[in-house]
C-alpha cells in the first residue's frame, strides 16, 4: 500500500520528520544489494584508500603500521561483513591495499615484499603478524 506524495509530505510536516523517497544507506549499509556487488561495496575500497593515503604522509614504524591495520583498517568493513558476503575480488583488492601499505617505505609508494601476505596473516604465536584474511573473516562473521 503506497501513499501519495502530497499526503506523505503533509504527514511529515505534522509529525516534524523528513520524508525520504530514495534511501542510499541505512545504518551505513545498503538497503538492497543487486547484481553488481562490486559497485555496492566500492565505497569500502575507497574508504580504505583514503585512510591509507591520509596516513602515508606520517612516518610510522612497523609497530605503528601494525596497530593502524589492526585497529582502523580491518575494523572498517566489520559491520557490513556481518550482514553481506563481500565479493572475492573486493577482498583481494582490500588485501592488496593493506599489503602495499605494510611494505611501503618512507616517502615512496612501493617497497620490497619480504614475505607473502599469508605469512603475515598467520597467528602471532606462529611468527605472523595476526592480520585477518578478509575473505575468511567475512565467512566467519556470516557463520556467527
Amino acid at each position: 500500500m503506497s501513499v501519495e506524495h502530497s499526503i506523505d509530505s503533509s504527514i511529515g510536516l505534522v509529525l516534524g520528520v523528513r520524508t525520504i523517497y530514495h534511501m542510499d544507506k541505512y545504518l551505513g549499509l545498503p538497503p538492497m544489494v543487486g547484481k553488481s556487488k562490486r559497485k555496492t561495496f566500492q565505497h569500502y575500497k575507497d574508504h580504505f584508500r583514503r585512510c591509507v593515503d591520509s596516513w602515508n604522509l606520517r612516518y610510522l614504524s612497523h609497530g605503528g603500521k601494525c596497530v593502524f591495520i589492526h585497529s582502523v583498517l580491518q575494523a572498517i568493513p566489520t559491520f557490513a561483513m556481518q550482514c553481506f558476503l563481500f565479493p572475492s575480488s573486493l577482498c583481494r583488492a582490500l588485501k592488496g591495499i593493506l599489503n602495499r601499505f605494510w611494505w611501503q617505505k618512507l616517502g615512496c609508494r612501493w617497497g620490497s615484499y619480504w614475505c607473502s601476505w599469508s605469512a603475515l596473516s598467520a597467528y602471532k604465536c606462529d611468527r605472523g603478524m595476526g592480520f585477518h584474511d578478509l575473505a575468511q573473516f567475512n565467512i566467519a562473521h556470516l557463520a556467527k
